[in-house]
């Protein structure tokens, strides 16, 4: 895609990604299809860090609970 062309659509939606793309790309076109891959990979690495993240507090409320229970034993 143009850079200019780029340019617009970033400006205009106020993509944050937009514009970092843009800023870490050189030359005078910017390979959308490349672009839309990093994107992609991103939020599916947020997508499983999310996960995890939700796995580890239920196992901290489970633990938390095992020991409340072990207290009354």
């Amino acid at each position: 895609m143009a850079r200019d062309a780029y340019d617009v659509i970033a400006a205009f939606t106020k993509s944050k990604e937009l514009i970092q793309i843009e800023e870490d790309v050189e030359g005078e076109c910017v390979d959308m299809c490349k672009a839309l891959q990093d994107w992609a990979a991103e939020e599916r690495m947020k997508e499983k860090l999310e996960n995890l993240r939700a796995i580890i507090n239920n196992l901290k409320l489970s633990a938390e609970f095992c020991l409340k229970l072990m207290m009354f034993i």
